[in-house]
């Protein structure tokens, strides 16, 4: 699933409740990867593009959470 595909408002649907499912998944993945990233360490000036990245993808999964209850 490319998330880019995803309108927000279509998540918001209850007949869509495979896509909601899929992004949640997909935003994990993400979050999974970043801080695995930032755990084996970067370099300075990576550091703060990834970390901004992965606390966008822990607001993402927080949303999607949210979406999902």
């Amino acid at each position: 699933m490319n998330l880019n595909d995803i309108e927000a408002y279509d998540l918001l649907n209850p007949e869509n409740s495979q896509a909601l499912k899929e992004a949640a998944e997909a935003v994990a993945q993400m979050e999974f990867s970043l801080r695995r990233t930032l755990d084996r360490g970067v370099t300075p000036q990576d550091f703060d593009n990834l970390n901004a990245l992965y606390i966008a993808a822990q607001t993402a999964g927080e949303i999607v959470a949210a979406l999902r209850s």
